[in-house]
């Protein structure tokens, strides 16, 4: 009997083992898709800074944002909305926020974004290796509200051919002081040519303010809109009067030049120091007005005597941010948001320069154009706020008309900088 049963058991142990075995499928499920619109106001400089085969206008510039991330992440789907900046774009914004329709992603120059930080989700502090002092330039009351892409670079071109040429003494670094630089104008006025051309029309403002920054002086201090320390101090005062001391060595007086004036000066080898790198040469050679393109090398403005060194005075030229209506409560679409934003600053699509001509705000980005010993030569890192503590056109507006009155000494520098400041304080109230 035991035989039996010991039998019967082994038979069921056999069937069981030869029945064959049910195996569960796995199925890997995508991530439920995600929509992030990605509103970015640029001004079509695409093909000059960066250029990128079929991008040639700003609509491709959304296109191939939208190409390069969904094949990176592709459960996001990205809506590109792109505006051009002096086209209309601002505005077009301003419309859909005043009737609540907020875009996820915003990407824009540093003088309009920081506009809006009220709205704007707090960010993460990245991993990332950004400039030392532009993720502080993007904090607001203590938040950090966006992440820089770009800064405006707070250097000069110096014309080294046409320096040398003058008999000016080339610096031997970056750096070099106001006496050094007078003295390199009146030998370049006496060749027939310019240190530089300061003008206090249309954009001066912005320009100006370029200058003195890249100078040494500092407009905000970092973190702080509230009032502006450009007519604290003296060193200010003094850089404007030194200016001025210039004038019988610029071309013209500033209240009858403006920005595209000293841009043709500069290409055409007339005037020593500007903003403008090797790549606008090529047309005045083109055009026979230079045998070539000449050597140029990376100067700060120079500084009062009175200090070491410029403490380069900077503020981020382009950020991106979120804004916090659009992802409200939905923790996923904070994330991948706050992901974009930061994937917008990196390396697979910003570049040495990026589509403002701007140096890219993130040291992995940088392949030559901007060496690490430059930046640490100049002094650099005093990212202050500057315009971007917003009313960025108004501001403007108001300097070049103080500016018009300090170059026709309808002011002095002290009170055209005292009423500066009591304007732009009254408008950022």
């Amino acid at each position: 009997m035991k035989r039996v049963i010991f039998l019967l058991v082994m038979m069921v142990l056999l069937v069981s083992a030869c029945k064959p075995k049910i195996v569960e499928k796995v199925v890997y499920q995508e991530p439920e898709k995600i929509t992030i619109e990605y509103y970015a106001e640029i001004n079509g400089a695409l093909p000059s800074y960066a250029p990128i085969p079929g991008v040639e206008t700003e609509g491709d510039w959304g296109k191939y944002v939208e190409k390069l991330y969904e094949a990176r992440v592709p459960y996001v789907d990205i809506v590109p909305t792109v505006a051009v900046y002096e086209g209309g774009g601002t505005e077009q914004l301003s419309v859909r926020i005043a009737a609540g329709r907020y875009p996820t992603v915003y990407e824009a120059y540093g003088g309009r974004i920081f506009s809006y930080s009220p709205m704007f989700l707090e960010l993460p502090k990245p991993d990332a290796p950004f400039a030392s002092g532009t993720l502080d330039a993007c904090t607001v009351n203590g938040r950090l509200v966006a992440y820089p892409i770009g800064f405006w670079p707070g250097w000069s071109y110096a014309n080294v051919t046409l320096m040398e040429a003058a008999g000016c003494t080339i610096p031997t670094g970056t750096q070099w002081d106001t006496d050094a630089a007078t003295l390199c104008a009146k030998k370049l006025f006496d060749y027939g040519a310019y240190l530089f051309q300061p003008f206090a029309l249309k954009q001066s403002g912005q320009h100006q303010h370029w200058i003195m920054m890249n100078g040494g002086a500092e407009m905000f201090k970092a973190g702080d809109c509230s009032h502006t320390t450009w007519g604290e101090g003296t060193y200010t005062e003094s850089y404007l009067e030194w200016l001025k001391s210039l004038l019988p060595y610029y071309e013209n007086n500033p209240t009858n030049f403006d920005s595209e004036e000293w841009y043709k000066l500069f290409i055409s080898g007339k005037a020593a120091l500007g903003w403008w790198d090797e790549s606008y040469f090529q047309q005045s050679v083109e055009d026979g007005t230079l045998k070539e393109v000449p050597e140029l090398k990376i100067l700060a403005m120079p500084h009062l005597p009175d200090v070491e060194a410029t403490r380069i005075s900077s503020i981020v030229a382009t950020a991106v941010a979120v804004f916090e209506p659009a992802v409200k409560d939905d923790e996923r679409l904070k994330e991948e948001a706050i992901k974009f934003a930061l994937w917008l600053t990196g390396p697979e699509v910003n570049y040495d320069y990026h589509w403002t001509g701007s140096p890219s705000a993130r040291q992995d980005v940088w392949k030559g154009n901007l060496p690490t010993e430059v930046v640490e030569d100049m002094q650099y890192g005093d990212f202050n706020q500057g315009f971007n503590c917003g009313k960025f056109n108004e501001a403007r507006a108001i300097w070049a008309e103080e500016m018009q009155a300090f170059w026709l000494d309808q002011k002095t520098a002290r009170q055209a900088l005292d009423s500066f400041v009591a304007r732009y304080d009254e408008i950022l109230k």
